[in-house]
């Protein structure tokens, strides 16, 4: 948790506390001060500076306070060295609607969310997300990319984004030709052969190969939570190492395929949760969110180049 100096609230007229925690921003006011100067907290210098207001989801007014939910970012250590080049976002169950994504019908032909103007993008392309192997490279905005599970740019200032709620998903990043891909990889994909797909085109498009590209992989079902009625049937390319009676660690089997692709195990870095494990912070398929995923509710992990 981060306060703000004395100096800054009272220069601002925001005598209170103003605190940054994992997933919300709460700021405590006095009395006669109220919502009428929410507009300003975005002015404040400071922790504030690299928060843009399209940061800023849920607010909640009290009678002394007000807070904003607010998604993670930078979420990977690993693209830390790489921060005035790229940018990466992780959307979880706290953040508001309009971060989610619904699904493409007559009645709502685009994205309802603001992924581009998060990540200060200019325009945004996103996924069809069909469970297979495909990925497509993307230099416009595309509106779920027909049959794609994974999308790679070179262009600075498109963002990319993937929608998961359970299933992997990856960022990749090849710092030496500045280039950025997203991959959903559900049981499916992986069995399918989405990974090695993907860097396919890297190498096939810029020359790239896995071991000069950085990999990092959003929250989605550990071992314990990834129960099929017959992996090995439905599983076929799983290598039994990863089979426990009806458990499979898909986990474990994603990062085996990436390194045996060339990637080093120090250019990998996994998120440790669960989204079943973590009902209340992560959009969970399997763990009761069954319903309001079929709707839109998801997780959403972005990306740009700077």
């Amino acid at each position: 948790m981060r306060q703000l100096r004395c100096s800054e609230l009272r220069r601002k007229r925001f005598p209170g506390r103003f605190s940054v925690g994992r997933h919300a921003i709460n700021v405590s006011l006095c009395k006669r001060h109220g919502k009428g100067n929410v507009d300003e907290l975005a002015k404040i210098p400071g922790v504030l500076k690299a928060v843009p207001k399209l940061g800023f989801a849920n607010p909640s007014f009290g009678r002394r306070s007000v807070s904003f939910t607010l998604m993670l970012r930078a979420p990977f250590s690993l693209f830390a060295p790489f921060s005035n080049r790229i940018e990466v976002v992780l959307w979880t169950k706290a953040d508001a609607r309009p971060h989610a994504c619904v699904p493409k019908t007559p009645a709502t032909p685009a994205c309802r969310h603001d992924v581009a103007g998060v990540l200060g993008a200019n325009e945004e392309a996103c996924a069809e997300q069909v469970h297979g192997a495909k990925t497509l490279v993307v230099r416009d905005a595309v509106q779920y990319a027909p049959g794609a599970d994974g999308l790679v740019t070179d262009r600075i200032g498109l963002a990319l984004s993937v929608r998961f709620a359970d299933c992997q998903s990856f960022v990749v990043y090849a710092p030496s030709q500045h280039v950025i891909g997203v991959l959903h990889a559900g049981w499916r994909g992986l069995n399918a052969g989405a990974i090695r797909a993907f860097f396919e085109t890297f190498k096939r498009e810029w020359n790239i190969n896995p071991k000069n590209t950085w990999v990092a992989a959003g929250p989605s079902l550990c071992r314990k939570c990834a129960a099929f009625s017959d992996p090995e049937r439905e599983l076929p390319t799983i290598p039994s190492a990863f089979i426990a009676g009806k458990n499979v660690d898909l986990r474990g089997a994603a990062d085996a395929q990436l390194f045996a692709l060339g990637l080093p195990p120090d250019h990998l870095e996994r998120s440790p949760d669960c989204t079943y494990c973590n009902p209340g912070n992560y959009w969970t398929y399997r763990g009761g969110d069954r319903e309001e995923v079929k709707t839109g509710q998801t997780n959403r992990l972005g990306c740009v180049l700077l």
